[in-house]
């Protein structure tokens, strides 16, 4: 990842702001597969995974924008701190609805990288 410049985020390091990009990222992609299984089950009639959906979407509009914005590296810090913070808690609430079907690998995926974007997320929202 490489940042714009670091216009307004001087007061997040440089790693931190990495971190967050990165895991946002990754969240996202591991998402997107999620999602992918989600819909297959879906229209092979199983509806086990119909309440993931919702969370899923959340999580990756959540980190679309978390990656975006942290990428940029213009917006004020404090912004960047307030996306963090709702950026982590959407990220949560999917590692909750992933939990519940763990054992599907690509759930299980998708849960540990929201657990580790949440981390990473309230290390710059702090």
């Amino acid at each position: 990842v490489s940042f714009a410049d670091d216009k307004g985020t001087s007061e997040i390091s440089k790693d931190k702001l990495k971190k967050v990009v990165d895991t946002s990222f990754d969240c996202l992609k591991k998402g997107e597969a999620c999602y992918s299984h989600c819909l297959d089950m879906l229209a092979k009639g199983d509806t086990s995974m119909k309440n993931c959906h919702p969370s899923l979407q959340n999580m990756m509009a959540a980190c679309t924008a978390m990656t975006k914005v942290g990428t940029y590296g213009s917006a004020k810090a404090q912004s960047i701190k307030h996306l963090a913070a709702a950026c982590a808690d959407l990220c949560k609430e999917c590692s909750d609805a992933c939990k519940l079907h763990a054992e599907h690998a690509v759930c299980k995926t998708c849960m540990e990288a929201c657990n580790k974007c949440v981390d990473a997320c309230n290390d710059v929202a702090a």
